[in-house]
């Protein structure tokens, strides 16, 4: 079949011959109206007035008027973005009085038209010219197919559909490959897997092919089963004919994966990365080449390196769609490891506005470093809420390494609460035997299992975190409070050697990333392991310029317990308690309180009742969550465009408001400004 044009004015024919012609209103309709009323019926979304008029091919001067008496009977309806059919007005019956072919034209074309401004909703309008016609237009495909803005499963269905009418060899297994690599970031990640297993063992192409398909089946690997993905990889790096380009990014993928599992070759395979790129450099091999760079450097605790290579990618080009999530993930954690979590919260709303459809495992991973965020810096019920919705949600897509990281959130807050038996429950699925490298997936799990002494497999959990973080430090970057866990769990079980080897971790950090954060947690671990007030209270003194608050609280707890003042002790206790309190860490406030403040604090609290608050203790005892809500409900915000804002759910934001009112002893909005206010006039 002949290609289709795809530009210039398409003349309509009535639908019934030139004598009978649609009506509306009891008047037959103009010839450009016709048209205008079909163009703007071919899709159920808005029709913008620059593609109307691109379209119809009706000149500026007649086409509002053409619009203006289609408005006036009720054919057309304005709505946002531009016209659409009227409510009384049926659509189906419209383009349905239009031959296949007329259609199938008007959708190229409006699929042409959109290619370069609104992709994803290009990608219906090609759908729907090849489901008419055939046909669609190859070029028009590779557009879309390079775009980062379209709807990635529609795309993948449009290219699965294109590619089984091409005769060209070539372009069927590149829109092979996009397909995947879409379906992939839609979510469904078996259907990619099966789409590229089944092409390798057809074996209808080259060693260049072949290699691309087991680079593909790598990435879908690289967050799961890393053993196997490193095992693709290999085998795609041995095929025959490779060809440079394909070598240097094959070679790329290698050397970033073993750099993420601190795979003890990983500067032989990035050197090696670096000689295949400068034969054969594409923007693949130096995305890869870079990532690998910065997994390198976060394995090593170099959180500014990581940092200065990370600067150099771009996840906006659409030439790195596929690792544009993994280089905005990467950020994030370096966002993190340096203690900046203001901007890891930045980051994370900037990545989320910039993607018009992120797909479910973009969502998920959102999410997951949201979790880690808000845990880092002591917002406990808001992160062990969103973790557990989403692991609850039904249906919910996300790779392991995602899982990994909310079933670790939400241990951690129910340990922090004293739920040990739920902690545990949430662990189970979690703590399998696993080896290396698969089990580096599952290293933030390990980390928090490894600090209950009663859940089953304690001490391998603890060797198994250890190890793995002896290959690489990145589990400790996002929650700074894990590596003084780890030291107080090894001392725990009577295993001073292994709480020495991750306090030597912790400051080798420290050391590498020079920041406040890491100075702080290395004097934690290191008065620790020396039982030593005095790097204790270094310690605490540099952890209360950050904003890791649990970290600051359990180094008070751990100078209370070190202290060989008891008033120092018990000052040290107390405000760990009342940090505790703050971050909803129930469980840790009772540790500090000791067991005669535990018994009177239970005894406070069966006491209490609905009828017998407490006296409201102002706005100081709002967690820094609640405080960020009330702030912007005081000022005007509506709840939506406060959970918009801080990335949270409208449910989050009413739980919070509850927890406002009651600790605030008030009732509603007005009484939270008038309180907001009082709270400025003394600050001024």
């Amino acid at each position: 079949m002949s290609e289709l044009p795809l530009s210039g004015p398409t003349p309509l024919p009535p639908p019934n011959g030139p004598e009978k012609g649609l009506t509306g209103a009891g008047e037959t309709l103009t010839g450009q109206e016709e048209t205008v009323l079909r163009v703007v019926a071919l899709d159920d979304r808005p029709c913008p007035v620059w593609l109307l008029r691109e379209l119809a091919g009706i000149d500026d001067p007649a086409l509002p008027g053409v619009l203006e008496r289609l408005l006036a009977r009720g054919l057309l309806a304005e709505v946002a973005g531009g016209v659409a059919v009227g409510p009384g007005t049926s659509a189906g019956a419209i383009v349905g009085a239009l031959s296949p072919v007329v259609r199938g034209l008007l959708h190229s074309r409006a699929a042409a038209a959109l290619a370069a401004v609104t992709p994803s909703a290009a990608v219906p309008h090609a759908a729907a010219a090849l489901d008419l016609t055939g046909h669609v237009a190859p070029h028009l495909v590779d557009t879309l197919a390079q775009s980062a803005d379209a709807e990635p499963d529609a795309l993948a269905e449009l290219l699965l559909a294109a590619q089984a009418t091409s005769t060209d060899v070539a372009r069927r297994r590149r829109w092979l490959l996009a397909a995947a690599d879409n379906l992939a970031l839609a979510g469904r990640g078996p259907a990619a897997l099966r789409l590229l297993t089944t092409e390798v063992t057809a074996d209808r192409g080259d060693g260049v092919h072949r290699g691309h398909l087991l680079g593909r089946i790598a990435h879908l690997y690289a967050q799961e089963q890393p053993s196997v993905a490193l095992a693709c990889l290999r085998g795609a790096l041995t095929q025959d004919r490779l060809d440079a380009a394909g070598r240097a990014t094959l070679t790329a993928m290698l050397g970033a994966l073993a750099a993420r599992v601190g795979h003890p070759d990983a500067d032989a395979l990035l050197r090696d990365a670096g000689v295949a790129h400068a034969a054969g450099a594409t923007t693949s091999s130096a995305t890869h080449l870079g990532l690998g760079r910065a997994a390198r450097a976060l394995a090593r605790g170099d959180v500014r390196a990581a940092r200065a290579g990370l600067s150099m990618l771009d996840p906006v080009a659409p030439t790195v769609r596929r690792e544009a999530a993994l280089i905005r993930a990467e950020r994030v954690l370096v966002h993190l490891g340096l203690g900046c979590h203001d901007d890891a919260a930045t980051a994370i709303r900037q990545w989320a506005d910039d993607i018009a459809a992120p797909g479910p495992l973009v969502t998920t991973r959102l999410t997951a470093l949201d979790c880690l965020r808000m845990t880092a810096v002591g917002e406990l019920p808001e992160a062990a809420a969103l973790a557990a919705t989403t692991l609850n949600r039904q249906g919910t897509v996300m790779s392991d390494e995602v899982r990994a990281l909310l079933v670790a959130v939400v241990a951690e807050v129910r340990y922090r609460r004293g739920e040990d038996v739920a902690a545990r429950a949430v662990l189970a699925a979690g703590t399998g035997d696993r080896s290396w490298p698969d089990s580096t997936v599952w290293t933030p799990v390990y980390c928090v299992a490894a600090g209950d002494p009663a859940l089953p497999g304690q001490p391998r959990l603890l060797a198994t975190a250890v190890a793995d973080l002896h290959r690489s430090v990145r589990p400790l970057l996002a929650v700074p409070q894990t590596g003084p866990r780890l030291v107080r769990a090894a001392l725990a079980t009577g295993d001073p050697d292994t709480a020495r080897r991750v306090a030597a971790l912790v400051d080798t950090v420290a050391v590498r990333t020079p920041v406040v954060l890491w100075r702080g947690l290395a004097a934690q671990a290191r008065g620790l392991v020396d039982r030593d007030p005095e790097a204790l209270r270094a310690a605490v003194a540099l952890l209360r310029r950050t904003a890791a608050r649990p970290a600051l609280a359990d180094a008070l707890l751990d100078l209370a317990h070190t202290a060989p003042g008891r008033a120092e002790a018990r000052a040290a206790a107390q405000e760990a308690a009342a940090l505790y309190a703050r971050m909803g860490a129930t469980g840790d406030q009772l540790t500090a309180l000791g067991r005669d403040g535990a018994r009177a604090a239970r005894k406070r609290r069966n006491r209490s009742s609905a009828a017998d608050l407490p006296a409201p203790a102002g706005l100081d005892a709002l967690s820094p969550a609640e405080a960020r809500v009330a702030a912007m409900l005081a000022n005007g915000a509506t709840k939506r465009e406060t959970a918009e804002s801080l990335f949270v759910s409208v449910h989050t934001v009413d739980s919070q408001l509850r927890s406002i009112y009651q600790k605030l002893g008030i009732h509603n909005r007005l009484q939270l400004v008038r309180a907001w206010d009082r709270r400025q006039g003394v600050r001024s």
